[in-house]
C-alpha cells in the first residue's frame, strides 16, 4: 500500500499554538503485503458536522485506518514525510519568524469564559447573538491580554463575560460550529471608548433620524379631528391640494410668539404652521406622523 494510514480513531484534540507530532514508520525498510478491506460504511463527524465525506476507511485486523494526511488537513496540520517519520505541524511553527498570518477584530463581547479549559467566546459586535457567529478563542500562555490604557500584563482570570475587547487571532481556524481558533491578543478596551463609541451610535442614530424628516413651511390648517388624532392641511400659497397629517400625546405643539407649548388638541382651522413631519414628501399620500408644529402668528 502507497498509502499512509493512522491507526484506529477515536478521538482528536489540539490544544495551544504549537504541535509537533512524529511517527517512526517502522524500524526497516521492508514493506509487508496485508490484506485489507475497503469500508463504505464508516463516516466521520467533527463538533456534529460531517467531515472527511471522500475519504476511503479501510478496515484491517479488525482495525479501521483513514488517511492521515486527510485527517492532519482537517486539523488544519502540515504533514510530510521525512527519513521514513511522518512529521506533523502547525502553520505557525512552520513560518517560524516569519510574521504570523493574523486576522483583526476591532470590537467584540465576551460571551463566555471557560478558565480550565482556557477558552473564551467572543461575538463580533453588529453580529447577530447566536451560536453560529461566536468564535472560540484558545488561550495559550503566548497569548497577549492587557488593557489598552496601560502595559500591564493580564490574564484569563481578569476577563469579564459582557466585557468589550479587541482581538487578534490565527486565520487558521477550524469547522466547528462555533469554530476555534488561536488567539496571539486580547484587548480590554477602555470605558472612554465605549462611551464614545455609544455617542457616536447616537449621533448617527440622531442624523439618521433627521434625514428622515421633512419640514413643510406656511401650512394652512383646514379642518381638525381630535378625536381621530388627525389634521387636514394644505399650502397656503397653493389651495386646493390637501393632505391629512396624524399626531400624538408625543407631538410637540408651540406659537411663533408665546412661551407656552399647547397640547395638539388646541390646533384650530384657519392656522397657518410649520409642520415636520416624519419620512419624505412622498409619505404625505399616507397620512404622514407630525413631529412639531409652529403656529405663525398673524
Amino acid at each position: 500500500m502507497n498509502k499512509l494510514f493512522t491507526k484506529r480513531i477515536r478521538g482528536l484534540a489540539f490544544m495551544g499554538t504549537l504541535i509537533v507530532v512524529s511517527f517512526t514508520l517502522a524500524a526497516k525498510p521492508t514493506l509487508k503485503t496485508i490484506k485489507a478491506y475497503l469500508n463504505p460504511t464508516i463516516s466521520y463527524t467533527l463538533n456534529g458536522e460531517k467531515v472527511l465525506k471522500d475519504t476511503q476507511t479501510i478496515t484491517y485486523n479488525n482495525k479501521t485506518y483513514v488517511p492521515l494526511a486527510e485527517v492532519a488537513k482537517l486539523m488544519a496540520l502540515q504533514v510530510k514525510l521525512e527519513n521514513n517519520t511522518v512529521v506533523m505541524t502547525t502553520k505557525s511553527s512552520e513560518q517560524g519568524s516569519l510574521e504570523r498570518e493574523e486576522f483583526i477584530i476591532p470590537r467584540a463581547i465576551i460571551k463566555q469564559i471557560d478558565s480550565t479549559h482556557r477558552k473564551v467566546t467572543i461575538l463580533r459586535v453588529g453580529n447577530e447573538d447566536k451560536i453560529e457567529n461566536y468564535i472560540v478563542l484558545n488561550i495559550s500562555n503566548q497569548t497577549k491580554i492587557k488593557y489598552e490604557d496601560n502595559d500591564k500584563v493580564y490574564n484569563i482570570e481578569d476577563l469579564k463575560r459582557d466585557m468589550e475587547v479587541g482581538v487578534k487571532h490565527s486565520k487558521t481556524i477550524t469547522f466547528s460550529n462555533p469554530p476555534q481558533t488561536e488567539a496571539f491578543e486580547i484587548k480590554i478596551l477602555s470605558q472612554k471608548d465605549k462611551e464614545d463609541q455609544e455617542e457616536e451610535n447616537k449621533e448617527e442614530s440622531e442624523k439618521e433620524k433627521t434625514e428622515k424628516q421633512t419640514i413643510l413651511k406656511d401650512i394652512k390648517i383646514v379642518e381638525v379631528n381630535n378625536s381621530e388624532k388627525y389634521i387636514i392641511v394644505e399650502a397656503a400659497e397653493k389651495q386646493g391640494t390637501q393632505f391629512k397629517l396624524s399626531f400624538d400625546h408625543k407631538t410637540k405643539v408651540k406659537y411663533e410668539e408665546a412661551k407656552k407649548q399647547p397640547h395638539a388638541n388646541a390646533l384650530k382651522a384657519g392656522q397657518v404652521a410649520d409642520i415636520k413631519i416624519e419620512g419624505s414628501m412622498t409619505s404625505l399620500n399616507t397620512a404622514a406622523k407630525i413631529l412639531e408644529i409652529t403656529v405663525k402668528s398673524k
